[in-house]
């Protein structure tokens, strides 16, 4: 991560199914290579095993983005403090296969979907404040679904990129 533009928030897709939110994953997987993401589930990033934790963010240490394509609603809240660090940029601790406990720094943008937006009143504003969501209200029906969308996205990768990239600086 760039630190000169500190990203504090995670992003949370929320809706059923059949609105485009795997799409979005697809593109992003695309855009950046999936070499460059992650798929970690949220409850292991923030889990009260220390030791658990720490390997499993070393797993994604050095990646683009963690966007995991399901969340249940009790995982946000469950390791409140633990979730606060994970998406602010703070330093982690991280064990790696075969090596000791090292510090790290490049924790990746962490990207969510849900169904259901959590309704958990026990989050705290500092909590609040890290959560960005987008809601996917509309479905698409399987008779007006573009089964192609996926190819002639990838066409379009350069420019999508471009434009994630402008967005991103402002």
């Amino acid at each position: 991560r760039d630190m000169e533009h500190k990203v504090e928030e995670t992003l949370w897709l929320i809706g059923g199914g059949g609105n485009g939110k795997s799409t979005i994953f697809d593109v992003v997987s695309g855009v950046f290579g999936a070499e460059n993401i992650s798929s970690m589930p949220l409850g292991h990033l923030i889990c009260g095993n220390t030791d658990v934790r720490m390997r499993n963010v070393g797993a994604i240490v050095g990646r683009i983005f963690n966007y995991c394509t399901e969340v249940q609603a009790n995982d946000i809240s469950k390791y409140g403090d633990a979730f606060k660090s994970l998406c602010s940029g703070e330093k982690q601790s991280v064990r790696r296969l075969q090596r000791d406990v090292e510090d790290a720094y490049d924790i990746p943008y962490l990207i969510f979907n849900m169904n259901h937006k959590p309704q958990n009143t026990d989050l705290d504003k500092a909590f609040q404040r890290r959560l960005l969501f987008i809601n996917f209200r509309g479905t698409v029906t399987k008779d007006d679904m573009d089964r192609e969308l996926g190819t002639k996205l990838a066409k379009e990768y350069s420019g999508i990129r471009n434009w994630m990239i402008a967005g991103y600086k402002k």
